[in-house]
């Protein structure tokens, strides 16, 4: 009896101690523009709603009715912030055509090039952005390429070579595969664009259109993980820099890459505030993109994001295709 009464103190004060710690997370997340740990913390609100309720139905095989109802009102803080993409809706009909467009970060490790083929073959993308190209995949996907006349392609070490001793540690990587970002298309270029905005490198391919004699914009980018100080640091200052350049964009914008960030992000409200943009995720699904394999810890950091004049017939993940990112694939038509 005494051994099964210590047994039910430890597991109770385990509970206490991790349901606390979680709370402390939550809390911290809304102060991700004071230190880079609580802005990574503030993306895994779905995770912390879970734990939290499930804390709360344990509390109440001991009757701990007080802890119960406080880290219930923890769940419900983190729900707040992620109910609104999961409002269910009817897909939007009109009658204009769509264009699709995958965006898909390749991952450098991935070597299942057949799957990637398949995908993008079944998909049949009009417009197809790249991210993490090397030459095995420029090598792997030259005949699905091929089919894609019209292309922009930048290689990452070109545009982090002004970072110096910042990114330093990147670059050799970036240089030994020669990395790249690039826009391919099977719609004819009005005018395209490619580089980086100049102190804080941020890759990025751009390219004007006419679709039904509607013009938009494609920008594609892929930023900086955020782990650790000074990444964090140069991924808000590029999210700043991609402000200015999307808000000198005078024509409906879409707006996908791996963005490193999840909506939960203060720095993403600011993108979103700031240019006009609009998740097109929301009110479709959170629809998690990275890391594959790993279903419990999965976050949205890819994204898709649209701005007046665009409608977004629908938003949704590709399948597991051997990178550590789901793809995107995005169906849209500009009025």
């Amino acid at each position: 009896m005494q051994n099964f009464r210590f047994k039910s103190s430890f597991g109770l004060k385990t509970l206490y101690s991790f349901s606390a710690f979680i709370v402390i997370l939550t809390v911290a997340g809304f102060l991700g523009r004071f230190w880079w740990a609580f802005d990574l913390a503030c993306h895994f609100r779905v995770q912390y709603f879970w734990i939290l309720m499930l804390s709360a139905t344990l509390f109440t095989f001991w009757k701990k009715w007080v802890a119960c109802i406080l880290v219930t009102i923890f769940a419900l803080i983190n729900a707040i912030v992620f109910i609104p993409y999961l409002t269910i809706v009817k897909p939007i009909q009109v009658d204009s055509p769509k264009i699709r467009v995958l965006a898909i970060n390749l991952d450098l490790r991935n070597s299942s090039h057949e799957r990637t083929v398949s995908f993008i073959n079944k998909s049949q993308p009009e417009l197809l952005i790249l991210e993490e190209l090397s030459e095995g995949w420029e090598d792997g996907l030259r005949e699905t390429l091929a089919k894609f006349p019209y292309f922009v392609r930048l290689r990452y070490s070109d545009v982090y070579s002004a970072e110096k001793d910042i990114l330093k540690s990147f670059r050799g990587i970036w240089e030994k595969h020669k990395l790249s970002i690039g826009l391919f298309s099977k719609l004819p270029f009005e005018s395209a664009k490619l580089g980086h905005l100049e102190t804080y490198a941020m890759p990025y391919v751009m390219a004007q259109f006419k679709f039904n004699e509607k013009p938009f914009t494609l920008f594609g980018t892929h930023l900086m993980s955020p782990i650790g100080s000074v990444r964090s640091k140069v991924r808000n200052k590029q999210i700043d820099a991609l402000i200015q350049q999307i808000q000198t964009i005078n024509q409906p914008t879409v707006l996908l890459g791996d963005l490193n960030i999840t909506p939960w992000s203060p720095f993403f409200k600011d993108l979103i505030q700031k240019t006009g943009l609009k998740e097109t995720r929301k009110v479709l699904g959170i629809y998690p993109t990275w890391p594959v394999g790993y279903a419990p810890m999965q976050i949205p950091i890819d994204h898709g994001l649209a701005s007046d004049g665009i409608i977004v017939h629908s938003f949704r993940l590709g399948p597991d295709i051997g990178s550590d990112h789901f793809p995107i694939i995005l169906d849209f038509s500009p009025i």
